[in-house]
This record gives structure tokens, C-alpha cells and sequence, in this order.
């Protein structure tokens, strides 16, 4: 991990000095950089359209084993546990409606 760090800061401080010294030879290595990091995302991202579409697919099914509302138990009780106290009341739903 650190030798690829080092290895860049190299090649930025290269890419710098040509910069300012070398404008042909900046350019021809600032695209060899470019030409190398295209070569290496094609050889490693070929995922088909096909595969992304069938993992996309499942991440929105559900678990058959899990509860299909984890909240919804809580949310029925909040009135029945004592942290309710007389300062807090349930809002029935004409009062919403009325306060819209």
C-alpha cells in the first residue's frame, strides 16, 4: 500500500516538473497515464447488463425469513409503553386533517 502511494506522489512530482520544463513530453505521459487507467477499468469491469439487471433485481425481495415490518410493532405501541406520559397524546387523524 505504501509503495503505490510512494509510486504516485513519484509520478505526480514527474508530471509537475515536465510541466513547467517539458510541455511535449508532459503531455505524452500525462496520456500514457490516461491510455493505462482506461486499459485497466475495461479489463476489470465487464459485468454484462444482463448480471447488474438480475442483482438489482433481488436486492428489492424480501427476506422470507425476516419480519416484513420490522417498525410496524413499535409503532402500534408507542401509546401502551409508560415513557408516554400525560404530556404527550395520541393525534387522531380528523385533528391532522383539521391542522392541514
Amino acid at each position: 500500500m505504501h509503495r503505490e502511494s510512494t509510486e504516485k506522489q513519484n509520478k505526480l512530482n514527474e508530471l509537475s516538473n515536465l510541466s513547467s520544463t517539458n510541455a511535449k513530453e508532459f503531455w505524452m505521459k500525462l496520456k500514457e497515464l490516461q491510455n493505462g487507467h482506461r486499459q485497466k477499468s475495461q479489463e476489470t469491469d465487464n459485468i454484462s447488463p444482463g448480471t447488474w439487471y438480475d442483482y438489482l433485481s433481488t436486492l428489492n425481495k424480501r427476506n422470507p425469513q425476516c419480519n416484513e415490518d420490522p417498525l410496524a410493532d413499535r409503532h402500534s405501541n408507542v401509546s401502551k409503553h409508560k415513557e408516554f406520559t400525560s404530556l404527550d397524546f395520541t393525534i387522531k387523524q380528523p385533528n391532522i386533517f383539521k391542522a392541514i
